[in-house]
């Protein structure tokens, strides 16, 4: 998960980098950088909440 966290807001980032260097992305440009925002958020939220329960077992025991 943290893989396609990282992926999708590298992306991302490059699109915006790309906007400023560049100019406009034109509207398919404007829709998947949308898209790729949308994963990255829900990746990233996926990322911090979800704890596996071996990490959660050892903290308990030590």
């Amino acid at each position: 998960m943290v893989f396609l966290c990282m992926l999708w807001g590298f992306y991302a980032l490059s699109r915006i980098m790309t906007i400023f260097m560049e100019g406009s992305l034109g509207a398919f440009g404007t829709q998947w950088l949308k898209t790729e925002t949308c994963f990255f958020i829900i990746a990233l939220a996926l990322s911090i909440l979800y704890k596996p329960a071996t990490l959660q077992t050892a903290s308990k025991l030590r």
